[in-house]
């Protein structure tokens, strides 16, 4: 098997840079954020006499406008990308509209008597389903050029899912009211556990790249920052009856729009984020098991099984990530660097390669050799096992590295020398491990 890797492609200099285009795109901004706002408003104002009422109509239309400014700008880096970069925007776009029509939604909900302190189900949808786009945008983002086997993968998600319930149940235990129904406790969750989820999905997605205001996934972090803050004050505000404290609270969306359209102008480096191979899971295992004592102590009853379920999963993984930091880099029957090793390895390889100068990955599979050894025993499996690898190193090419991805499978990286050397190199390595591995069969 043959495979070329020469890194994903980077978009980052094809960007709009007409400044007056920008400047009348701000500038009618501001226009629309004004007009939207005061026209809101006043319709909120007639309609209804409640203040708490009016505070919420004020602040609904402002980031209302901010959103569909937000929107009409995200949809523009779309049309000036490509590829994953383009998709990435276009479903920022989505959640940008879906967002703006929750705020029309929820204006309506005002003027036809609505109470802002027990908001109805329809009024919100627009809001929750805004966040469905950006987390498939970020999900998309965080697969890296070379993916992890499934094993790994899972093993990733356990450990993030324990620390996010972690986290969550110690939000929760601010935002609980003990004089309410365990139902209408989780239904106010809702919005701050949605944004620790995105939060979440957001550092699985640059947790190893760099943190640069000149790169556009760093202002949609302030962003998404930004309204988790908003979502958790207003709601603690309005549960105990706070609605200017709350109203305050909620300009923190105004905030978290602007900073999109921030974000809009700069590229967002899908090479950079694609080349991350390894995560940082046990920094993430060892940061939710030590919340793990706060949130049992401080959680209510309700919530205290989740945060117990979370810390058992957090310290047993925690134990086997140490356990494998001791393990060695190499398999001890061929010398070959072992799976996890190789993969780190790997990792460099796509980091460093290019167009100009490509990386070469090539792996070597040995055909039915689980049934052959159970035939045979597992002395001979392992002689003939080291018989190949001796002459898989022999006949290798130069300046590469070996390893055992499986018990019948060797793979080694090393650079390209062009379609025809490489090819060739593949063919000599299949000749010789077939007759070493004789009577079996190496492709």
């Amino acid at each position: 098997m043959q495979l070329q890797v020469t890194g994903p492609a980077d978009n980052s200099n094809r960007w709009f840079r007409d400044s007056w285009q920008r400047l009348m795109l701000v500038s009618g901004g501001i226009l629309l954020l004004t007009f939207w706002t005061l026209a809101g408003t006043i319709l909120v104002f007639q309609w209804v006499g409640n203040s708490s009422t009016k505070v919420a109509g004020f602040v609904v239309a402002g980031y209302s406008v901010m959103s569909g400014l937000a929107a009409l700008s995200t949809w523009r880096s779309r049309g000036r990308s490509s590829g994953l970069e383009a998709r990435t925007w276009r479903n920022i776009t989505l959640g940008l509209a879906a967002w703006t029509f929750g705020g029309i939604a929820y204006i309506v909900y005002l003027m036809t008597g609505g109470d802002p302190k027990e908001p109805t189900a329809w009024s919100q949808v627009g809001y929750i389903v805004a966040y469905l786009p950006w987390y498939f945008a970020l999900w998309q983002l965080r697969q890296p050029a070379l993916t992890s086997s499934r094993r790994r993968q899972f093993e990733t998600l356990q450990v993030e899912a324990a620390a996010l319930l972690m986290l969550s149940v110690l939000v929760g235990s601010i935002l609980w009211q003990p004089d309410w129904p365990v139902s209408h406790n989780l239904a106010q969750l809702v919005p701050a556990i949605t944004d620790l989820l995105l939060l979440a999905t957001f550092y699985g997605a640059v947790r190893r790249s760099n943190w640069s205001r000149a790169t556009a996934l760093t202002w949609l972090g302030y962003s998404f920052a930004a309204l988790a803050v908003s979502d958790i004050l207003m709601t603690l505000f309005v549960e105990q009856g706070h609605v200017l404290l709350g109203g305050a609270a909620a300009s923190g969306y105004v905030v978290a729009m602007a900073l999109i359209v921030l974000a809009s102008s700069r590229p967002l480096r899908v090479a950079e984020l694609q080349n991350r191979v390894r995560g940082t899971t046990g920094i993430v295992a060892a940061g939710g098991l030590t919340l793990s004592g706060m949130a049992v102590v401080v959680s209510p009853q309700a919530l205290r099984p989740v945060a117990v379920i979370a810390g058992i999963i957090l310290a047993w993984r925690t134990m086997v990530i140490l356990s494998e930091r001791d393990n060695s880099d190499s398999d001890p029957l061929t010398g070959f660097l072992e799976s996890r090793a190789f993969e780190r390895h790997l990792g460099g390889v796509v980091q460093l390669a290019s167009t100009e100068r490509p990386g070469l990955l090539l792996v070597v599979d040995l055909s039915g050799f689980g049934a052959w050894n159970a035939r045979n025993g597992y002395a001979a499996g392992d002689r003939l096992l080291m018989d190949v690898a001796k002459v898989l190193e022999s006949n290798g090419p130069n300046a590469t590295a070996w390893g055992r991805l499986r018990a019948d499978r060797f793979a080694v990286t090393t650079v390209s020398h062009g379609a025809a050397a490489d090819r060739a190199q593949a063919d000599l390595l299949q000749r010789v491990a077939s007759k070493a591995a004789a009577p079996l069969t190496a492709r």
